[in-house]
Protein backbone atom coordinates (compact mmCIF):
# COMPACT_ATOMS: atom_id res chain seq x y z
CA UNK A 1 0.00 0.00 0.00
CA UNK A 2 1.42 3.52 -1.13
CA UNK A 3 2.59 5.55 2.23
CA UNK A 4 -0.21 8.48 2.80
CA UNK A 5 1.47 11.62 2.45
CA UNK A 6 -1.05 13.91 3.04
CA UNK A 7 -2.53 15.52 5.98
CA UNK A 8 -6.33 16.54 6.40
CA UNK A 9 -7.90 19.19 9.28
CA UNK A 10 -10.49 21.60 9.64
CA UNK A 11 -10.07 25.28 9.40
CA UNK A 12 -12.78 27.72 10.31
CA UNK A 13 -11.96 29.46 7.16
CA UNK A 14 -12.47 26.43 4.47
CA UNK A 15 -15.83 25.44 4.12
CA UNK A 16 -14.64 21.69 3.30
CA UNK A 17 -11.78 19.92 5.37
CA UNK A 18 -8.03 20.76 5.03
CA UNK A 19 -6.18 18.15 2.69
CA UNK A 20 -2.35 18.68 1.93
CA UNK A 21 1.06 17.07 1.73
CA UNK A 22 3.19 16.36 4.66
CA UNK A 23 6.30 18.51 4.16
CA UNK A 24 8.46 17.70 7.50
CA UNK A 25 10.15 21.13 8.73
CA UNK A 26 13.99 19.65 9.23
CA UNK A 27 15.88 23.18 8.39
CA UNK A 28 16.51 21.84 5.41
CA UNK A 29 18.67 24.31 2.63
CA UNK A 30 16.98 23.30 -0.63
CA UNK A 31 18.53 24.73 -3.61
CA UNK A 32 17.41 23.77 -6.78
CA UNK A 33 14.48 21.90 -8.83
CA UNK A 34 16.32 18.36 -7.55
CA UNK A 35 16.31 19.35 -3.96
CA UNK A 36 12.01 19.67 -4.34
CA UNK A 37 12.01 16.52 -6.34
CA UNK A 38 10.37 14.56 -2.98
CA UNK A 39 8.39 17.88 -2.28
CA UNK A 40 7.29 17.99 -5.81
CA UNK A 41 6.48 14.53 -6.07
CA UNK A 42 4.23 14.69 -2.83
CA UNK A 43 2.27 17.79 -4.53
CA UNK A 44 1.00 15.77 -7.29
CA UNK A 45 0.17 12.92 -5.25
CA UNK A 46 -2.44 14.66 -3.16
CA UNK A 47 -5.53 14.62 -4.32
CA UNK A 48 -7.70 17.93 -3.70
CA UNK A 49 -4.74 19.95 -1.98
CA UNK A 50 -6.09 23.02 -0.89
CA UNK A 51 -3.62 23.74 1.84
CA UNK A 52 0.36 24.04 1.37
CA UNK A 53 2.67 24.24 4.14
CA UNK A 54 6.54 24.82 3.39
CA UNK A 55 7.28 26.14 6.79
CA UNK A 56 10.54 24.88 8.24
CA UNK A 57 13.10 24.51 5.03
CA UNK A 58 14.81 27.39 3.93
CA UNK A 59 13.97 27.59 0.03
CA UNK A 60 15.90 28.77 -2.67
CA UNK A 61 14.99 30.69 -6.30
CA UNK A 62 15.19 27.27 -8.46
CA UNK A 63 13.29 25.37 -5.54
CA UNK A 64 11.03 28.15 -5.32
CA UNK A 65 10.36 27.83 -9.59
CA UNK A 66 9.95 24.16 -9.32
CA UNK A 67 7.12 24.50 -7.15
CA UNK A 68 5.60 27.59 -8.66
CA UNK A 69 5.12 25.57 -11.59
CA UNK A 70 3.70 22.41 -9.82
CA UNK A 71 1.55 25.47 -8.24
CA UNK A 72 0.28 26.60 -12.02
CA UNK A 73 -1.85 23.29 -11.89
CA UNK A 74 -3.27 23.39 -8.50
CA UNK A 75 -6.21 25.40 -8.55
CA UNK A 76 -8.02 24.12 -5.44
CA UNK A 77 -5.02 25.62 -3.50
CA UNK A 78 -6.57 27.85 -0.51
CA UNK A 79 -4.15 28.03 2.11
CA UNK A 80 -0.72 29.35 1.55
CA UNK A 81 1.05 28.45 4.84
CA UNK A 82 4.36 30.12 4.06
CA UNK A 83 6.48 30.96 7.13
CA UNK A 84 9.74 30.30 8.30
CA UNK A 85 11.13 29.20 4.85
CA UNK A 86 14.05 31.56 3.68
CA UNK A 87 16.18 31.55 6.39
CA UNK A 88 19.99 32.76 5.57
CA UNK A 89 18.33 33.35 2.13
CA UNK A 90 20.08 37.00 1.09
CA UNK A 91 17.79 39.79 0.14
CA UNK A 92 17.82 39.90 -3.53
CA UNK A 93 16.69 36.07 -3.54
CA UNK A 94 13.53 36.43 -1.63
CA UNK A 95 11.60 38.54 -3.76
CA UNK A 96 12.35 36.29 -6.75
CA UNK A 97 11.61 32.83 -5.12
CA UNK A 98 8.34 34.42 -4.12
CA UNK A 99 7.70 36.37 -7.08
CA UNK A 100 7.67 32.48 -8.60
CA UNK A 101 5.52 30.85 -5.89
CA UNK A 102 2.97 33.95 -6.82
CA UNK A 103 2.83 33.69 -10.23
CA UNK A 104 1.75 29.63 -10.39
CA UNK A 105 -0.74 30.69 -8.07
CA UNK A 106 -2.39 33.21 -10.69
CA UNK A 107 -1.82 30.89 -13.31
CA UNK A 108 -3.88 28.52 -11.63
CA UNK A 109 -6.42 30.66 -11.24
CA UNK A 110 -6.81 29.38 -7.83
CA UNK A 111 -9.18 31.38 -4.66
CA UNK A 112 -7.26 32.12 -1.45
CA UNK A 113 -9.16 31.90 1.94
CA UNK A 114 -4.79 31.90 4.05
CA UNK A 115 -1.31 33.47 3.15
CA UNK A 116 0.60 32.89 6.29
CA UNK A 117 4.51 34.71 5.40
CA UNK A 118 5.42 35.45 8.66
CA UNK A 119 8.99 34.52 10.76
CA UNK A 120 10.36 35.34 6.97
CA UNK A 121 13.20 38.04 6.84
CA UNK A 122 12.36 39.99 4.00
CA UNK A 123 11.24 43.30 4.75
CA UNK A 124 10.49 45.84 1.90
CA UNK A 125 11.99 43.97 -1.15
CA UNK A 126 9.69 40.40 -0.14
CA UNK A 127 6.51 42.87 -0.55
CA UNK A 128 7.14 43.80 -3.41
CA UNK A 129 7.90 40.05 -4.20
CA UNK A 130 4.17 38.93 -3.81
CA UNK A 131 2.40 41.93 -5.18
CA UNK A 132 1.47 40.17 -8.08
CA UNK A 133 0.08 37.58 -5.95
CA UNK A 134 -1.56 40.35 -3.77
CA UNK A 135 -3.27 42.43 -6.10
CA UNK A 136 -4.53 39.59 -8.39
CA UNK A 137 -7.97 37.85 -8.10
CA UNK A 138 -6.41 34.86 -6.17
CA UNK A 139 -6.09 37.00 -3.49
CA UNK A 140 -9.78 38.96 -3.88
CA UNK A 141 -10.99 36.12 -1.75
CA UNK A 142 -8.65 36.23 1.22
CA UNK A 143 -9.75 36.51 4.83
CA UNK A 144 -6.53 35.68 6.78
CA UNK A 145 -2.98 37.64 6.31
CA UNK A 146 -0.03 36.52 8.58
CA UNK A 147 2.77 39.14 7.43
CA UNK A 148 3.98 38.78 11.42
CA UNK A 149 8.19 39.43 12.21
CA UNK A 150 8.73 40.28 9.09
CA UNK A 151 11.05 43.49 9.12
CA UNK A 152 8.60 45.32 7.17
CA UNK A 153 9.94 48.93 8.18
CA UNK A 154 7.62 51.63 7.60
CA UNK A 155 8.40 51.29 3.74
CA UNK A 156 6.95 47.83 3.99
CA UNK A 157 3.85 48.37 5.98
CA UNK A 158 3.01 51.25 2.78
CA UNK A 159 3.97 49.20 0.09
CA UNK A 160 1.43 46.10 1.67
CA UNK A 161 -1.16 48.93 2.40
CA UNK A 162 -1.08 49.81 -1.28
CA UNK A 163 -0.93 46.46 -2.52
CA UNK A 164 -4.11 45.41 -0.60
CA UNK A 165 -5.78 48.92 -1.74
CA UNK A 166 -5.16 48.11 -5.23
CA UNK A 167 -6.85 44.35 -4.66
CA UNK A 168 -10.05 46.10 -2.85
CA UNK A 169 -10.09 48.34 -5.95
CA UNK A 170 -9.46 45.65 -8.34
CA UNK A 171 -11.84 43.09 -6.52
CA UNK A 172 -14.74 45.73 -6.69
CA UNK A 173 -14.23 46.24 -10.58
CA UNK A 174 -14.90 42.59 -11.00
CA UNK A 175 -17.42 43.10 -9.26
CA UNK A 176 -16.21 41.26 -6.23
CA UNK A 177 -15.43 42.27 -2.51
CA UNK A 178 -12.34 41.54 -0.81
CA UNK A 179 -13.34 41.10 2.63
CA UNK A 180 -10.53 40.26 4.72
CA UNK A 181 -10.87 38.86 8.29
CA UNK A 182 -7.91 38.68 10.05
CA UNK A 183 -4.55 40.54 9.92
CA UNK A 184 -1.39 39.58 11.51
CA UNK A 185 1.42 41.87 11.34
CA UNK A 186 3.49 41.88 14.82
CA UNK A 187 7.25 43.32 15.38
CA UNK A 188 7.33 44.91 11.87
CA UNK A 189 8.65 48.80 13.06
CA UNK A 190 5.77 49.61 10.64
CA UNK A 191 5.57 52.74 13.40
CA UNK A 192 3.04 55.75 12.63
CA UNK A 193 3.74 56.38 8.90
CA UNK A 194 3.17 52.77 8.39
CA UNK A 195 0.60 51.52 10.82
CA UNK A 196 -1.88 55.16 9.53
CA UNK A 197 -1.28 53.29 5.81
CA UNK A 198 -2.36 50.02 7.12
CA UNK A 199 -5.10 51.76 8.80
CA UNK A 200 -6.63 53.65 5.86
CA UNK A 201 -7.08 50.00 4.32
CA UNK A 202 -8.59 48.28 6.94
CA UNK A 203 -11.52 51.45 7.05
CA UNK A 204 -12.21 50.93 2.93
CA UNK A 205 -12.90 46.73 4.35
CA UNK A 206 -14.82 46.90 6.97
CA UNK A 207 -15.35 43.08 7.51
CA UNK A 208 -11.61 42.79 10.22
CA UNK A 209 -12.48 40.45 12.84
CA UNK A 210 -9.19 40.39 14.36
CA UNK A 211 -6.02 42.79 13.91
CA UNK A 212 -2.65 41.78 15.58
CA UNK A 213 -0.01 44.73 15.41
CA UNK A 214 2.32 44.26 18.36
CA UNK A 215 5.68 46.15 18.49
CA UNK A 216 5.79 48.13 16.30
CA UNK A 217 6.75 51.24 17.31
CA UNK A 218 3.28 52.69 17.50
CA UNK A 219 2.78 55.65 19.02
CA UNK A 220 -0.54 58.23 19.74
CA UNK A 221 -1.38 59.58 15.78
CA UNK A 222 -0.57 56.00 14.34
CA UNK A 223 -2.80 54.73 16.90
CA UNK A 224 -5.43 57.12 17.04
CA UNK A 225 -5.50 56.22 12.88
CA UNK A 226 -5.99 52.58 13.77
CA UNK A 227 -8.77 54.01 16.05
CA UNK A 228 -10.50 55.39 13.69
CA UNK A 229 -10.39 52.45 11.29
CA UNK A 230 -11.65 50.41 13.74
CA UNK A 231 -14.50 52.38 14.02
CA UNK A 232 -15.65 51.37 10.54
CA UNK A 233 -14.96 47.28 11.51
CA UNK A 234 -17.94 46.58 13.93
CA UNK A 235 -17.25 43.09 13.84
CA UNK A 236 -14.32 43.44 15.25
CA UNK A 237 -13.66 40.22 18.34
CA UNK A 238 -10.08 40.66 19.09
CA UNK A 239 -7.61 43.63 18.82
CA UNK A 240 -4.09 43.17 20.04
CA UNK A 241 -1.70 46.56 20.04
CA UNK A 242 0.84 44.95 22.59
CA UNK A 243 3.84 46.75 23.20
CA UNK A 244 3.03 50.21 21.47
CA UNK A 245 3.19 53.46 22.96
CA UNK A 246 -0.42 54.79 23.12
CA UNK A 247 0.04 57.58 26.05
CA UNK A 248 -3.36 59.20 27.27
CA UNK A 249 -3.36 60.47 23.34
CA UNK A 250 -4.25 57.53 21.91
CA UNK A 251 -5.90 55.29 24.70
CA UNK A 252 -8.85 58.21 24.80
CA UNK A 253 -8.43 58.11 20.98
CA UNK A 254 -9.24 54.14 21.19
CA UNK A 255 -11.76 54.84 23.88
CA UNK A 256 -13.68 56.87 21.78
CA UNK A 257 -14.43 53.97 19.35
CA UNK A 258 -14.45 51.59 21.50
CA UNK A 259 -18.36 51.66 21.99
CA UNK A 260 -18.96 50.73 18.38
CA UNK A 261 -17.55 47.24 18.73
CA UNK A 262 -19.57 45.87 20.79
CA UNK A 263 -18.62 42.03 19.55
CA UNK A 264 -14.77 42.31 21.39
CA UNK A 265 -13.59 39.49 22.73
CA UNK A 266 -9.88 39.81 23.42
CA UNK A 267 -8.80 43.50 24.11
CA UNK A 268 -4.77 43.76 24.53
CA UNK A 269 -3.46 46.92 25.69
CA UNK A 270 -0.38 45.60 27.35
CA UNK A 271 2.49 47.56 28.01
CA UNK A 272 1.32 50.21 25.75
CA UNK A 273 1.48 52.90 28.56
CA UNK A 274 -1.99 53.58 28.76
CA UNK A 275 -1.90 55.60 32.21
CA UNK A 276 -4.05 56.77 34.22
CA UNK A 277 -6.44 58.85 32.06
CA UNK A 278 -6.49 57.21 29.43
CA UNK A 279 -7.50 53.68 31.18
CA UNK A 280 -10.26 55.35 32.95
CA UNK A 281 -11.42 57.05 29.40
CA UNK A 282 -11.18 52.79 28.45
CA UNK A 283 -13.02 51.66 31.72
CA UNK A 284 -16.38 54.05 30.79
CA UNK A 285 -16.26 53.00 27.22
CA UNK A 286 -16.59 49.46 28.32
CA UNK A 287 -18.70 49.86 31.23
CA UNK A 288 -22.33 49.84 30.18
CA UNK A 289 -21.88 47.05 26.71
CA UNK A 290 -18.81 44.58 25.61
CA UNK A 291 -20.80 41.93 27.04
CA UNK A 292 -18.52 39.45 25.11
CA UNK A 293 -15.65 40.63 26.80
CA UNK A 294 -12.96 37.42 27.69
CA UNK A 295 -9.68 38.85 28.37
CA UNK A 296 -8.56 42.37 28.62
CA UNK A 297 -4.83 43.57 29.36
CA UNK A 298 -3.72 46.60 30.83
CA UNK A 299 -0.27 44.98 32.09
CA UNK A 300 2.71 47.61 32.39
CA UNK A 301 1.03 50.54 31.03
CA UNK A 302 1.71 52.63 34.45
CA UNK A 303 -1.67 52.44 36.19
CA UNK A 304 -2.39 53.64 40.00
CA UNK A 305 -4.66 51.95 41.69
CA UNK A 306 -7.95 54.17 41.60
CA UNK A 307 -7.50 53.62 37.41
CA UNK A 308 -7.05 49.74 38.54
CA UNK A 309 -10.57 50.32 40.18
CA UNK A 310 -11.70 51.91 37.62
CA UNK A 311 -11.21 49.07 35.14
CA UNK A 312 -12.26 46.46 37.87
CA UNK A 313 -16.08 48.22 38.32
CA UNK A 314 -16.25 48.45 34.18
CA UNK A 315 -16.36 44.62 34.44
CA UNK A 316 -19.62 44.00 36.41
CA UNK A 317 -21.72 42.89 33.73
CA UNK A 318 -18.62 40.58 31.71
CA UNK A 319 -19.59 37.05 32.76
CA UNK A 320 -17.63 35.96 30.35
CA UNK A 321 -14.29 37.05 31.28
CA UNK A 322 -11.74 34.42 31.26
CA UNK A 323 -8.64 36.45 31.98
CA UNK A 324 -7.92 40.16 33.17
CA UNK A 325 -4.17 41.00 33.46
CA UNK A 326 -3.22 44.47 34.98
CA UNK A 327 0.55 42.87 36.24
CA UNK A 328 3.51 45.48 36.27
CA UNK A 329 1.45 48.62 37.12
CA UNK A 330 1.65 51.18 40.19
CA UNK A 331 -0.83 49.80 42.03
CA UNK A 332 1.13 49.71 45.20
CA UNK A 333 0.77 47.63 48.15
CA UNK A 334 -2.49 48.83 49.30
CA UNK A 335 -3.46 48.99 45.90
CA UNK A 336 -2.52 45.14 44.72
CA UNK A 337 -4.83 44.07 48.07
CA UNK A 338 -7.67 46.37 47.27
CA UNK A 339 -7.82 45.47 43.48
CA UNK A 340 -7.77 41.39 44.83
CA UNK A 341 -10.61 42.02 47.00
CA UNK A 342 -12.35 43.74 44.58
CA UNK A 343 -11.97 40.74 42.24
CA UNK A 344 -13.43 38.53 44.87
CA UNK A 345 -16.55 40.26 46.02
CA UNK A 346 -17.12 40.10 42.42
CA UNK A 347 -16.31 36.09 42.54
CA UNK A 348 -14.04 36.64 39.81
CA UNK A 349 -10.55 36.23 41.68
CA UNK A 350 -9.86 33.58 39.07
CA UNK A 351 -9.37 35.36 35.95
CA UNK A 352 -7.25 38.22 37.52
CA UNK A 353 -3.62 37.21 37.21
CA UNK A 354 -0.53 37.84 38.96
CA UNK A 355 0.10 41.38 40.25
CA UNK A 356 3.62 40.34 41.28
CA UNK A 357 5.22 42.63 39.56
CA UNK A 358 3.56 45.56 40.34
CA UNK A 359 6.34 48.39 40.06
CA UNK A 360 4.78 50.50 43.82
CA UNK A 361 2.80 53.07 44.30
CA UNK A 362 3.77 56.44 42.31
CA UNK A 363 5.36 59.47 44.08
CA UNK A 364 3.44 62.32 45.35
CA UNK A 365 5.02 65.01 43.27
CA UNK A 366 5.68 62.81 40.19
CA UNK A 367 2.11 62.92 38.77
CA UNK A 368 2.33 65.97 35.73
CA UNK A 369 2.79 65.17 32.36
CA UNK A 370 6.26 65.38 30.91
CA UNK A 371 6.81 68.91 28.64
CA UNK A 372 6.15 67.78 24.84
CA UNK A 373 5.10 63.97 25.94
CA UNK A 374 1.81 64.15 24.57
CA UNK A 375 0.46 65.58 21.32
CA UNK A 376 -0.02 69.24 21.81
CA UNK A 377 -3.76 70.64 21.96
CA UNK A 378 -5.10 67.03 24.05
CA UNK A 379 -8.37 67.85 25.42
CA UNK A 380 -10.04 66.16 28.54
CA UNK A 381 -9.45 63.92 30.99
CA UNK A 382 -6.97 63.88 33.58
CA UNK A 383 -3.02 64.41 33.59
CA UNK A 384 -0.97 61.50 33.80
CA UNK A 385 -0.09 60.15 36.71
CA UNK A 386 3.53 58.51 36.53
CA UNK A 387 5.72 55.77 38.01
CA UNK A 388 8.87 57.14 36.30
CA UNK A 389 10.27 60.10 35.00
CA UNK A 390 11.14 61.11 31.58
CA UNK A 391 14.24 58.92 31.21
CA UNK A 392 12.21 55.74 32.65
CA UNK A 393 14.47 55.98 36.23
CA UNK A 394 12.17 56.18 39.66
CA UNK A 395 12.27 59.47 40.77
CA UNK A 396 14.68 59.05 43.68
CA UNK A 397 11.88 60.60 46.29
CA UNK A 398 14.87 62.71 47.88
CA UNK A 399 16.83 60.15 48.87
CA UNK A 400 20.61 61.43 49.44
CA UNK A 401 23.14 60.84 46.86
CA UNK A 402 25.03 57.80 46.97
CA UNK A 403 22.70 55.70 49.28
CA UNK A 404 21.14 53.32 47.40
CA UNK A 405 17.89 51.83 48.80
CA UNK A 406 16.64 49.01 46.82
CA UNK A 407 12.93 48.99 47.78
CA UNK A 408 10.56 46.70 50.50
CA UNK A 409 10.41 44.12 47.61
CA UNK A 410 13.75 43.13 47.57
CA UNK A 411 15.42 40.45 49.24
CA UNK A 412 19.00 40.11 48.19
CA UNK A 413 22.05 43.01 48.07
CA UNK A 414 22.99 44.25 44.69
CA UNK A 415 26.91 42.57 46.19
CA UNK A 416 24.82 39.19 45.79
CA UNK A 417 23.52 39.40 42.64
CA UNK A 418 26.91 40.82 41.11
CA UNK A 419 28.75 37.50 43.38
CA UNK A 420 25.85 35.39 41.76
CA UNK A 421 23.70 36.45 38.54
CA UNK A 422 21.06 34.50 37.80
CA UNK A 423 17.38 35.33 36.94
CA UNK A 424 16.55 34.19 40.20
CA UNK A 425 18.41 36.96 41.66
CA UNK A 426 17.59 39.29 39.22
CA UNK A 427 14.26 39.24 40.52
CA UNK A 428 14.78 38.99 43.89
CA UNK A 429 16.94 42.87 43.75
CA UNK A 430 12.79 43.87 43.39
CA UNK A 431 11.33 46.47 41.37
CA UNK A 432 13.97 48.71 41.21
CA UNK A 433 16.76 46.59 40.00
CA UNK A 434 17.47 47.71 36.82
CA UNK A 435 18.28 51.07 37.96
CA UNK A 436 20.22 49.67 40.87
CA UNK A 437 22.50 47.77 39.00
CA UNK A 438 22.84 50.48 35.84
CA UNK A 439 24.29 52.46 39.20
CA UNK A 440 26.60 50.17 39.20
CA UNK A 441 28.54 51.78 36.45
CA UNK A 442 29.48 54.94 37.74
CA UNK A 443 29.04 58.59 36.34
CA UNK A 444 30.77 57.90 33.57
CA UNK A 445 31.65 53.88 32.65
CA UNK A 446 33.52 53.48 29.88
CA UNK A 447 32.40 50.87 26.65
CA UNK A 448 34.51 48.11 28.59
CA UNK A 449 32.28 48.63 31.52
CA UNK A 450 29.24 48.39 30.17
CA UNK A 451 30.38 45.37 27.52
CA UNK A 452 31.21 43.48 31.22
CA UNK A 453 28.31 44.24 33.26
CA UNK A 454 25.68 43.36 29.77
CA UNK A 455 27.79 40.21 29.78
CA UNK A 456 27.41 39.67 33.25
CA UNK A 457 23.44 40.30 33.73
CA UNK A 458 23.07 38.18 30.38
CA UNK A 459 25.65 35.22 31.06
CA UNK A 460 22.26 33.30 32.18
CA UNK A 461 19.82 34.76 29.26
CA UNK A 462 18.09 31.53 27.13
CA UNK A 463 15.73 33.23 25.31
CA UNK A 464 12.76 30.93 26.73
CA UNK A 465 12.19 32.94 30.25
CA UNK A 466 8.63 33.79 30.43
CA UNK A 467 6.97 36.17 33.10
CA UNK A 468 8.71 38.34 35.92
CA UNK A 469 11.74 37.04 34.95
CA UNK A 470 11.76 38.02 31.44
CA UNK A 471 10.40 40.95 32.47
CA UNK A 472 13.81 41.70 34.55
CA UNK A 473 16.29 40.97 32.15
CA UNK A 474 14.60 42.84 29.24
CA UNK A 475 14.27 45.83 31.52
CA UNK A 476 17.97 45.75 33.09
CA UNK A 477 19.63 45.06 29.82
CA UNK A 478 17.46 48.25 28.28
CA UNK A 479 18.61 50.14 31.52
CA UNK A 480 22.42 49.33 30.82
CA UNK A 481 22.50 49.63 26.88
CA UNK A 482 20.28 52.66 25.84
CA UNK A 483 22.10 55.33 26.85
CA UNK A 484 25.49 54.37 25.62
CA UNK A 485 24.10 52.82 22.24
CA UNK A 486 22.56 56.46 22.23
CA UNK A 487 25.71 58.28 22.92
CA UNK A 488 28.44 55.98 21.30
CA UNK A 489 27.29 53.16 20.05
CA UNK A 490 30.42 51.76 17.63
CA UNK A 491 32.72 51.83 20.56
CA UNK A 492 30.04 50.16 22.72
CA UNK A 493 29.12 47.32 20.36
CA UNK A 494 33.11 46.60 19.59
CA UNK A 495 33.43 46.00 23.46
CA UNK A 496 30.71 43.63 23.26
CA UNK A 497 32.06 41.59 20.60
CA UNK A 498 35.81 41.73 22.42
CA UNK A 499 34.07 40.02 25.28
CA UNK A 500 32.28 37.51 23.27
CA UNK A 501 34.98 36.63 21.57
CA UNK A 502 34.23 37.72 17.81
CA UNK A 503 36.92 40.49 18.06
CA UNK A 504 40.20 39.73 18.93
CA UNK A 505 41.18 42.34 21.94
CA UNK A 506 44.48 44.42 21.72
CA UNK A 507 45.39 43.82 25.11
CA UNK A 508 47.20 40.10 24.97
CA UNK A 509 46.57 39.43 28.82
CA UNK A 510 42.62 40.12 28.16
CA UNK A 511 40.33 37.60 28.81
CA UNK A 512 36.68 37.37 27.00
CA UNK A 513 34.09 36.32 29.63
CA UNK A 514 33.70 32.04 29.58
CA UNK A 515 29.81 32.05 29.39
CA UNK A 516 29.43 33.64 25.73
CA UNK A 517 25.46 31.64 24.78
CA UNK A 518 23.71 34.19 26.85
CA UNK A 519 25.34 37.75 26.15
CA UNK A 520 24.87 36.39 22.53
CA UNK A 521 20.90 35.22 22.59
CA UNK A 522 20.39 38.48 24.42
CA UNK A 523 21.62 40.36 20.94
CA UNK A 524 18.77 38.93 19.45
CA UNK A 525 16.31 41.28 21.77
CA UNK A 526 18.70 43.89 21.66
CA UNK A 527 18.81 44.44 17.57
CA UNK A 528 15.27 45.13 17.99
CA UNK A 529 15.28 48.05 20.06
CA UNK A 530 14.34 50.75 19.02
CA UNK A 531 17.70 52.13 20.84
CA UNK A 532 20.42 50.00 18.58
CA UNK A 533 21.85 52.00 15.78
CA UNK A 534 20.93 50.96 12.31
CA UNK A 535 24.52 52.04 11.21
CA UNK A 536 25.29 48.89 13.56
CA UNK A 537 23.20 46.61 12.32
CA UNK A 538 25.53 45.65 8.71
CA UNK A 539 28.68 45.77 10.77
CA UNK A 540 27.06 42.89 13.40
CA UNK A 541 25.87 40.95 10.15
CA UNK A 542 29.09 41.01 8.65
CA UNK A 543 30.98 39.63 12.17
CA UNK A 544 28.63 37.26 12.86
CA UNK A 545 28.10 35.71 9.00
CA UNK A 546 31.48 34.95 8.50
CA UNK A 547 33.60 32.01 9.89
CA UNK A 548 34.09 32.26 13.48
CA UNK A 549 35.28 29.22 16.38
CA UNK A 550 32.74 31.04 18.81
CA UNK A 551 29.71 31.07 16.52
CA UNK A 552 30.64 28.02 14.51
CA UNK A 553 30.20 26.04 17.33
CA UNK A 554 26.72 27.94 17.70
CA UNK A 555 24.91 27.36 14.71
CA UNK A 556 21.52 28.01 15.94
CA UNK A 557 22.44 30.95 18.01
CA UNK A 558 24.09 31.98 14.63
CA UNK A 559 20.66 32.04 12.63
CA UNK A 560 18.69 33.39 15.01
CA UNK A 561 20.50 36.31 15.31
CA UNK A 562 20.57 36.67 11.59
CA UNK A 563 17.44 36.38 11.26
CA UNK A 564 16.94 39.08 13.98
CA UNK A 565 19.06 41.54 12.27
CA UNK A 566 17.39 40.48 8.91
CA UNK A 567 14.19 41.17 10.18
CA UNK A 568 14.80 45.25 11.06
CA UNK A 569 17.34 45.76 8.02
Amino acid sequence: MAKDLSVQRTSSYLDEEEKGPVIPGENKKLDSSADVADILARIKKCEGLNTLRLSGNSFGVGACEAIGEALSNLPTVKRLLWSDMFVSRLTDEIPRSLTSLGNGVVISGAQLVELDLSDNAFGLAGVKGIVTLLTSSAAFTIKVLRFNNNGLGIGGGKALAKALEDCYNEAQQAGARFALEVFVAGRNRLENDGATALAAVFKMVGTLVQVSMPQNGITADGIAALAQAFGNNPNLQTIDLNDNTFTQDGACAMAEVLPNLQQLRVINFGDCLVRPGGAVAIAEAIQDGHKLLEELNLSFCELNADAGTAIINALNNKLDLKKLDLNGNCFGEEGVEMIKEMMESKGHLEVLGTLSDDEGEEEEGNNTREEGEESEGSQGGTEDSKCKDEEGEESDGGRSEGHEELGSDTTITIEEYIARPSGENLVALGSRRAQTIAKTLGSNPSPDDIASLYCKVTSCYTGEEYGSMKKALEDTIDSILKQPFDSNSSALLNAILVQVGLIKSENKAFKGVKEVDGPLMALEYVVKRPYFPREAEGILIAFIDKPSPVLDKRVNVRDKLLRALMSVC
